[in-house]
């Protein structure tokens, strides 16, 4: 019995009714809506990094509804003395998420939410990019399945909760659209390169890194091409800046933090990161492992590997979606092996070891197999309606099982625990993130020995308050010789303390680290009395590149306007 036959009559029915266009889109996004069902069950499973990021959403929840934009301080974090998630981890694109539960949804409903909106732009960002590459509404499909359903997007998704890294997939493929445009197409279209990246910018620094090193490769490998076309280098020059530009209200702050100050950071280079290599053994199934002495995610997919080899049934005729279909499978086999021992991770690529994981090369490996396996199929089929529908059942079972092995296995695993995450409640020590981003040299549990309390010196009598979440206000007394106020806050660079005298007088005060690397403000010696009320504002140079972000926006937006007005047909006066 051909068990893929009533798929496939269906998916006839269904392509009659709707037309080819028309029907892989809704099939995408149904495909993509069904996989997300467990949602549906109260809570969320309790994934590796899901507490984290509901402090940052919690944060930036109250400091939104307090008035405060943009919350970059997480100001009820370690005992309130602060960590700054909004300086060192992009918080653009989980705005939406703090506005929704703000409304009224809750954090975990908003969530949620923000996961199907995820999975949806990922899915359809592959099939816009495999069908502009392509030109086969079928690859296309292909591509958007292979991704949105790939064993890793579900793996990043439920098992580890990791933000930042899932809600980079969509970019990926705008990425890859973009350096097909500079390598094979119009070097001119180099938006989808620009904004890929930009994408990336306000979302996970580690995928940041990877991609800038992946994408180093990939103009490397073509460099013969781009050589004989300094248009085509220029494209990738004007990317770059485009990308700075639009990335620049978070790139700048970011650099001027970890230039001034001396952070934690180096924390996560220790250990042995050879030692989270995946097995080869291990690359392809999607099981959970359990029992390992490192935790590795499931492997990337079978189906990916399938994909990947029918590219042996095709001969080439040299165009430039078939040179770049193979690029992207080379590609992907190269990524994927540099997740295992196959760098010398223990020798000179432990300079990366900031990554922290080899198998976090799984990202752009998904996204390399998933398009390329796109125009592989699309190659393969043809425009045969008999073999797309062939090639549409074995894609529902093949990227099926690897979808639902793993969100079975973490729904499962975390129900029969209790462990099901419900509401978020305060005081853990992953609100800070494994304490990366602290200053070097503070001692990050300071909170939990000497409370929250002033340091005077010399002694004054004073009065702490929080009258709202991110400000701390100080009245002070008998101030004779500029006593120095040690706060517990930590510093980062942008606190700035505001004096109000016993005469209702105001001055701006700076703000410096102390021995503790808390946040110190001098008084000065001629107010003998009165307050002080001190908040994270930011730098000069946060504001001046949050302006030239927003104007690169708008310039952008303008020459959008105009070249569309450009195009259209000037019609004749009547």
């Amino acid at each position: 019995m051909d068990l893929l036959r009533p798929l496939e009559s269906l998916a006839v029915s269904a392509q009659e009714r709707l037309g080819e266009a028309r029907f892989y889109y809704v099939l995408l996004g149904l495909l993509v809506l069904s996989g997300f069902l467990p949602l549906l069950i109260p809570g969320i499973p309790q994934g590796h990094d899901l507490y984290y990021h509901f402090s940052r959403l919690e944060a930036m929840t109250t400091g939104l509804r307090q008035g405060t934009f943009p919350v970059l301080i997480n100001a009820g974090a370690l005992g309130g003395y602060g960590y700054a998630s909004g300086l060192f981890y992009p918080d653009f694109l989980l705005y939406p998420v703090a506005l929704l539960a703000l409304s009224g949804l809750g954090t975990v409903v908003a969530y949620k939410l923000f996961l199907v909106a995820v999975g949806l732009a990922c899915a359809y960002s592959a099939q816009v990019a495999v069908w502009r590459i392509g030109g086969s509404r079928f690859g296309g499909f292909a591509a958007g399945i292979l991704y949105a359903w790939s064993s890793y997007f579900a793996v990043d998704v439920l098992v580890r909760s990791a933000v930042g890294e899932f809600t980079v997939f969509p970019f990926l493929p705008w990425i890859f659209l973009g350096l097909y445009e500079i390598i094979h197409g119009n070097p001119r279209r180099f938006l989808p390169l620009a904004l890929g990246f930009t994408g990336l910018v306000l979302t996970h620094n580690l995928s940041l890194l990877i991609m800038a090193m992946v994408t180093a490769l990939m103009l490397a490998f073509h460099a013969a091409a781009l050589l004989r076309a300094p248009g085509r280098v220029a494209g990738v020059v004007a990317a770059a800046a485009l990308t700075v530009a639009l990335g620049a209200f978070y790139l700048a702050p970011l650099v001027e933090q970890l230039t001034t100050t001396r952070f934690i950071v180096s924390s996560v280079a220790k250990g042995d990161i050879a030692a989270r290599a995946v097995p080869l053994t291990r690359l392809f199934l999607e099981l959970p492992y359990m029992k390992m002495e490192h935790w590795i995610p499931s492997g990337i997919g079978v189906i990916l590997i399938i994909v990947l080899f029918q590219r042996c049934r095709l001969t080439s005729g040299g165009t430039g979606p078939e040179r770049y279909r193979d690029a992207l499978l080379v590609g992907g086999v190269v990524t994927l092996l540099a997740a295992t021992n196959f760098l010398p991770w223990e020798g000179m690529f432990r300079a990366l070891a900031v990554l922290q994981f080899p198998w976090r090369f799984y990202l752009p490996a998904t996204a390399f197999l998933a398009l390329g396996g796109g125009l592989t199929l699309a190659a393969l089929t043809a425009g045969d309606p008999a073999r797309e529908r062939r090639w549409l059942g074995i894609l529902l079972v093949g990227c099926g099982a690897a979808w639902w092995l793993n969100t079975g296995y973490i729904y499962a695993a975390k129900m029969h625990e209790g462990n099901m995450f419900k509401r978020f409640v305060p005081g853990a020590k992953q609100e800070a993130s494994g304490l990366c981003y602290l200053p070097v040299g503070s001692d990050p549990f300071l909170y939990q020995t000497r409370g929250d309390e002033v340091k005077t010196n010399p002694a004054l009598s004073v009065t702490l308050t929080r009258p709202c979440q991110g400000e701390v206000q100080v009245q002070f007394r008998d101030n004779a010789s500029g006593a120095t106020l040690e706060l517990p806050l930590f510093y980062y660079r942008g606190y700035q303390a505001r004096l109000t005298t016993a005469a209702g007088q105001t001055r701006i005060l700076p703000a410096r680290p102390s021995a503790h690397y808390l946040t110190e403000v001098v008084l000065p010696d001629d107010v003998p009395a009165g307050s002080i009320a001190v908040r994270y504002r930011g730098t000069g140079l946060r504001r001046l590149a949050g302006w030239f972000s927003l104007a690169t926006l708008l310039a952008l937006a303008a020459a959008a306007v105009w070249r569309r007005q450009r195009r259209r047909p000037c019609r004749s006066m009547q």
